[in-house]
């Protein structure tokens, strides 16, 4: 240990290169670690999806849906496999256990479903990928729907997909314009058609049709012949022959009777399909586009990159359309980091402070002013070759190690310092780092055996408590290493500056000897003086602190998660929207101006879509306030204007902030599985539990992931536990 010290002390240039080519490579690293508010906490899921047209939703659940679960449940790390199945349509939504390998779990399925394969059946498996929470939130209003649909579609979303970082881009709502064909019963009935000859007919449109072969010269080619139109012209002639007629018979059928057109067996028009669900941001119709970010991505620079796209796009965007942000995850984001940081600033300041108080000197402390910045400054280095995130949970454990960071060098300060007060060689920076080197070190390995254990944990625990010792440690190795190298060639080179030999003053030494004799000789009294203390701080601390199990985030918010009547289609639920937004417009009125903006969305499950919640409502309106009004109001009266539309059924709550929604969400639902030998049956039953389980002030959601035979119900634990109910009792 003591050649190595020496041998630094020797060369203090290179010791200083290379210590600042350490900060360099830290600096470089924190610019391309992902930023995020929490680490990586969601378990991978995989989503299989399968499609038979011509199957039942019975016939679906019972001759494939069941025999895929049996084979998903009998694959390693799965723990759970919920379905929802619909007639032809069915989706199985695949939870694993944490840490579980997803891309090798998909292949071991798809080889399964390889071996169960089914004429007609569709299967196709995917696996969710980066966070649930979209990091940015874009909505377009303004201009007709169509338009604004064709803009998004064709200029806004690929610019935005363009932006590095990005896993993918939701839309929600939209229009677009399309050909609306309505047969006319009796017209049809007079020409001895049906409704299958007419869809015969337009399934060939736009379709290549092969003839036979051609000499051309030496070379044979295929003869076709293809079927287009380019108006509504063109396609009220296209012909509708019967489904009897021959191949030969588009122009004429056996009889010798003219082949009827289209448009003399039905209405054509042109007309707006809605699609993708609908949105609407203060009472307006618009485009909803959600950004979500990769695992690796740095949340904040993906934010900052999509606004900056978002700028250019608006500048070239149609008139009368409208481009706002109306939702940033990355500004919670920042607010968490920009504590932290000045959290630790703020220590290690005061750590200077009293450094300087008990040496005397500056020249000593800039040392510390030194190496602890590029302790914390290198430990980013570590988290990018571990692939740690930059979050709260590694920033909290940085924040941790400061005040460990500031004992190395305060140690090895106070060691040369002393030397350097009884003798003047140039030794003095030697002998004092190597009497106090190996103390450092022993504190350091055993300050490691008890955290590297933590590294070793599995889920949840891992990814809190294991990023905070692996923060912990990595920035004690790299303060050990700079304070037993980079503080000993500084102190030597400012010794120099010192002024004339004089031994400075020590004001935080002084006064403490000075407190230390008082302690001594009157320990009644200062036991007494501190209960006082202590008693005083608590009881300021009860009256101003805030009391709340997690922080609140940026801002403040009411959210409202509803579901509308069964079967509705796509415009009787805008109108329906348009309804509710009007009314509770108006009731936000002796709100405002403290309402800073009312969205509401409605979107149905997408099965084809991983990063979809089955668990979610399918509607969700929310109405961003400022601090100046109390939320529980709001939500009261939110709750109340809501409850007065038939058919709506809706739970409204005060929104909790991105922490706190991304640790319930971990925890899950309490879910009750009602089975009976009949769909009907089973749907009563669950009825009846929903009525009793809202009776008791516990908000309930139906779902139906086995239509035949189960409903599964669920809600929230936290929930249960503000209304007293323990889970036995549930």
């Amino acid at each position: 240990m003591k050649s190595l010290l020496r041998a630094a002390l020797d060369r203090p240039v290179s010791v200083l290169v290379a210590s600042a080519a350490l900060v360099v490579l830290g600096a470089a690293s924190l610019r391309q670690l992902p930023v995020s508010l929490l680490p990586d906490l969601e378990r991978p899921r995989l989503v299989v999806v399968v499609e038979d047209s011509t199957r039942s939703r019975d016939s679906l659940s019972t001759e494939i849906v069941e025999a895929l679960e049996v084979r998903l449940m009998a694959l390693e790390g799965v723990v759970s496999v919920v379905t929802q199945i619909d007639d032809g349509l069915a989706r199985i939504d695949v939870s694993t256990d944490w840490q579980t390998d997803v891309d090798r779990l998909r292949m071991q399925a798809e080889r399964q479903f390889a071996s169960a394969d089914k004429a007609g059946v569709a299967l196709s498996v995917s696996t969710s990928s980066g966070e649930r929470e979209p990091v940015l939130q874009v909505a377009v209003s303004g201009g007709a729907e169509v338009r604004r649909t064709e803009f998004v579609r064709n200029v806004l979303l690929p610019e935005l997909a363009r932006v590095p970082g990005v896993s993918g881009v939701r839309r929600v709502g939209g229009a677009r314009e399309r050909v609306v064909v309505r047969p006319v019963p009796s017209a049809l009935a007079v020409r001895g058609l049906t409704n299958l000859d007419v869809e015969l007919a337009l399934r060939g449109v736009g379709t290549t049709e092969p003839l036979g072969m051609v000499r051309d010269g030496d070379t044979l080619r295929t003869a076709v012949v293809s079927s287009s139109v380019s108006s509504l012209n063109d396609l009220s002639s296209l012909a509708v022959p019967p489904a009897e007629a021959t191949g030969n018979g588009r122009d004429e059928a056996k009889s010798g009777v003219p082949v009827p057109v289209l448009g003399d067996v039905a209405e054509l028009e042109i007309e707006e399909l809605l699609e993708g669900g609908a949105y609407l941001v203060n009472d307006r119709g618009a485009l909803l586009l959600e950004l979500f970010r990769t695992p690796s991505a740095n949340a904040v620079l993906l934010a900052r990159r999509a606004r900056q796209s978002l700028r250019e796009v608006t500048a070239r965007a149609p008139p009368g359309l409208q481009i706002e942000v109306v939702g940033d995850a990355s500004a919670e984001v920042v607010a968490a980091l920009r504590e932290l940081a000045l959290a630790g600033l703020l220590g290690l300041g005061l750590g200077t402070i009293v450094v300087r108080l008990f040496l005397g000197s500056w020249v000593p402390t800039l040392s510390l002013m030194v190496v602890v910045p590029a302790s914390v400054i290198a430990a980013f280095a570590a988290f990018l070759f571990w692939g740690v995130s930059l979050d709260v949970v590694a920033l909290a454990g940085l924040a941790l190690a400061l005040g460990m960071l500031v004992d190395n060098s305060i140690v090895v300060l106070e060691a040369i310092s002393s030397r350097r007060g009884e003798r003047t060689e140039d030794r003095v920076e030697l002998e004092g780092t190597t009497a106090v080197a190996l103390p450092l070190v022993a504190a350091l390995l055993t300050t490691a055996a008890v955290f590297v254990p933590l590294l070793y944990l599995r889920g949840l625990a891992r990814a809190f408590f294991g990023v905070q010792a692996f923060a912990i440690v990595s920035a004690l190795a790299i303060s050990l290493a700079l304070s037993l190298t980079v503080t000993p060639v500084l102190s030597r080179v400012l010794a120099g500056r010192r002024t004339g030999g004089r031994t400075p003053r020590n004001p935080g030494h002084d006064t403490y000897l000075i407190l230390l004799r008082v302690a001594l000789r009157r320990p009644l009294l200062v036991s007494t003086l501190a209960v006082v203390f202590a008693t005083a701080v608590l009881a300021l601390g009860w009256a101003g602190l805030e009391r709340e199990l997690v922080p609140r985030g940026t801002g403040q918010a009411v959210l409202s998660e509803f579901s509308l009547e069964a079967d509705l289609d796509a415009r009787s639920v805008r109108e329906r929207l348009a309804q509710v937004s009007a009314a509770l417009t108006a009731e936000m009125e002796s709100f405002s101006p403290s309402v800073e903006r009312l969205t509401m969305r409605y979107e149905p499950l997408r099965p084809r879509d991983p990063n979809s919640d089955p668990f979610s409502a399918p509607g969700r309106l929310r109405v961003s306030l400022d601090r100046s009004v109390d939320p529980a109001a709001v939500a009261r009266r939110i709750a109340e204007s809501l409850a007065t539309f038939p058919g709506l059924d809706a739970r409204t709550r005060v929104e909790r902030a991105l922490f706190a929604r991304t640790l319930l969400r971990l925890s899950g639902d309490q879910r009750i599985e009602v089975k009976a030998s009949t769909h009907q049956r089973a749907s009563a039953l669950a009825r009846r539990v929903i009525d009793s389980l809202q009776g008791a002030g516990l908000a309930t959601r139906a779902l139906v992931p086995r239509q035949r035979t189960a409903w599964a119900l669920n809600w929230r634990t936290a929930e249960l536990a503000k209304q007293g109910a323990s889970r036995a009792q549930a």
